[in-house]
This record gives structure tokens, sequence and C-alpha cells, in this order.
């Protein structure tokens, strides 16, 4: 399949005309692809997309199904009708719903970047620390030539096209309860003294950070992470904010410390069966549609950040923002640049040196997509 520039989307979405949406869901059942027609017309089928997000609407995090359904129908006339599934009804954890997606037996599914690494794991080289731990630098990352050429190649092969991003903000260290009241480990020496448990999903470069912190990384999925931090099997937690405080966490953590080493962003993929499978003007209607849904995340972040922010002040949670001496103690510790301990890993996922290098670039290359950060609504 001849892959088409992701910046040409960006540039075509806002031009695009969207018609009234025609077809309905119907009973789930999936339809015969067929495969490879070159003809659009008549083709009508209905897909499924599935997030483990417990809220289609939320008024702290993007959770884009809705969105994603309505661009796919408004950019293909009907042809596609999207069935949507969230609160994890089609599995209980991000990997399985991915895998799901990587079998063809659903075509969208959502994670966090985080956790799409096991199934695709090129994509964990943005999990590396002080990589492309800013808002903008993942922002530009991930919509740069590079990143797909390089990245989102890499996901083809793995059985995935990627449809659309989505944009938080930079997962901030965040103890339980232990710490209410008084000031919380700031620095890595203090987590070493502290004996933290600490909560990880999928990604072996966040558990290899915190085993290099000495917090005793534990994988844990994420819909039993609450009941973990509750009973103490974990102390800590290692999300954006706004995830906080989408998912029960503002009555069972104390603080969350700003260090800006990682985003804590998300990723919608499609089979790459599937898509391959539709025909050239589907495929160019579907991508608009993703642009279009990766721009409108972008967009909605500023204020679902300012809602998570007061929500977890309001629980008595308090933020720290590391800076200075501070930070470049994070630096040192975990750095993806500034440890050895990173060599084989990246080694393993990119042994091609030239390419780590033009994505360490692209995450200074200024993106179409412009967002805000956590520090503005301190």
């Amino acid at each position: 399949m001849t892959r088409v520039n992701r910046r040409q989307y960006i540039t075509a979405a806002g031009a695009a005309v969207t018609a009234g949406l025609a077809g309905c869901v119907g009973d789930g059942g999936l339809t015969d692809l067929g495969g490879g027609a070159n003809d659009s017309s008549d083709y009508k089928t209905n897909v499924r997309a599935a997030t483990l997000i417990d809220a289609v609407n939320s008024d702290f995090v993007t959770t884009s199904i809705e969105s994603l359904k309505e661009n796919v129908e408004a950019e293909t006339n009907g042809e596609l009708t999207v069935e949507i599934f969230p609160a994890g009804q089609v599995g209980a954890q991000e990997t399985g719903i991915m895998q799901k997606v990587q079998q063809g037996t659903i075509e969208f599914g959502d994670t966090s970047v985080q956790n799409f690494s096991p199934v695709a794991p090129s994509f964990d080289i943005k999990n590396l620390p002080y990589f492309a731990g800013k808002n903008q630098e993942f922002v530009n990352l991930v919509t740069s030539d590079a990143w797909q050429e390089i990245v989102e190649s890499q996901a083809n092969e793995s059985g995935f096209e990627i449809f659309s991003y989505g944009f938080n903000d930079p997962r901030c260290w965040a103890p339980g309860n232990q710490f209410r009241g008084e000031e919380p480990p700031l620095t890595p020496s203090d987590i070493q003294a502290a004996n933290i448990t600490q909560r990880t999903g999928g990604s072996p470069f966040t558990n290899t950070a915190f085993e290099m912190l000495g917090g005793n990384p534990t994988q844990i999925p994420w819909g039993e992470s609450p009941a973990a931090i509750q009973e103490g099997t974990a102390n800590a937690m290692y999300n954006a904010p706004q995830y906080h405080a989408n998912s029960g966490f503002a009555d069972l953590l104390s603080h969350e410390v700003i260090i800006d080493a990682v985003h804590d962003g998300r990723v919608w993929g499609m089979s790459y069966q599937w898509f391959d499978s539709l025909p050239g003007e589907l495929q160019d209607q579907v991508k608009r549609a993703g642009e279009k849904t990766t721009q409108g995340n972008a967009e909605r972040n500023g204020t679902l950040r300012e809602n998570a922010v007061e929500h977890l002040e309001e629980a008595g949670i308090e933020f720290h923002l590391i800076e200075g001496d501070r930070l470049e103690q994070w630096k040192d510790a975990i750095a993806y640049d500034r440890n050895d301990e990173w060599n084989d890993l990246m080694n393993d996922v990119f042994p091609d040196e030239e390419a780590r290098t033009r994505l360490e670039e692209a995450t200074q290359q200024e993106s179409d997509i412009q967002i805000g950060t956590l520090e503005e609504v301190l």
C-alpha cells in the first residue's frame, strides 16, 4: 500500500467537506471485507472501536471514541458506520484491546502509548525519559515525517495502521495517601529512602526507569490500579493528572510531582489488514478523519487539563513543579542520554543510530499542532 504523508492530511482536514451521516449500526457482526476494491461506491460496512476509558464524554480526558465515530462516518459519507465500545466492554486491559485490533477482531482500539509498546515495540522509544517528555516535544514527534516513516511503518509490520493521537500532559509521579499533609519525596534519593512500590504499565522502558530510581516497579493492569493503591499493593502512580482525575484516584493520592520526563500520550490504532483492504478513496477518507480527530484532541486539551487540576486540588492533592537542581537530579538518575543502562534497550528497539537521531531532531521541529502545558494552569 502506498503511504501518504501525514502532514498532507493536517492541511487537508480543515478543507474537507463533510456530508450527512448515512446507514445505521447493525447487530455488531463484522462484515466480510472482500479486500482491495478500487471503487468505494456502495461500500457499506459497520466497524468497531473500543477503549478502556470509562467515559465517552469525560470532563478530564479526551477519549476520542465519539469523535472517531463522528469523523469517520462524516468523512466516508456514511460508507463506514462505527459501533463504539467504551469502559472496557471489549477487554479489561489496553494491551488486550490492541491485540484484538492486531488480530482483526475489531477495527479500532485505543491505548496509552506506554501500553501500545508490548504489541508495537517501536513506539516504546517515546517512553525514554527526557526524550520527548514535554507536551510540545511529544506533539512534534508524533506528527513528524520521521515518526511516520520510521515508527509507524514498523507498526504496520506489527499489524497496525495509526488512526489518531491523543494529548494529555507529562506523567507525574504521584504517591498515595501515606504522604497526605506531608512533603513527598521530590528527588530520586528521596524515593529510594521511602520504600516505594511503583505501579507501572506495559513499557519495558518505564519499568527500567523505576528500577533505576529504586521505586520497585510492579506491573498492574489499569483497571486494577485504584484497588491496588487503596490496598497498598502499590503506593505510587505515574500518569498524567487527567487520568488520576478521571479514574477515581482523587481520594487515593496525595501529590502530583511534575518531572516532565515522559508524556502520557494516547494512540488509536487500526487493524492494518482491515485498513489495507479498503478501496483507496476510503483509505484517504479514514486518514482524513484521523487527522481531524487528532486536531480535535489538541483543541480540547486545555479545558480538560484545567478541569482535572481543579478536581484534584479540591480533593487536597498538591502539585509540585520540579526545577533547577532537583530536575537535574532526576535527569542524572534516568535521562536516556545520561545513563548507559539505556543503551541495550535502545539498541533492541532501534539498532539504527541514524533513525534515533532523526527522531531526536523531530522532537524539536515545530508541528502544525500546538498545545499548552500543565504549568500554565497551576
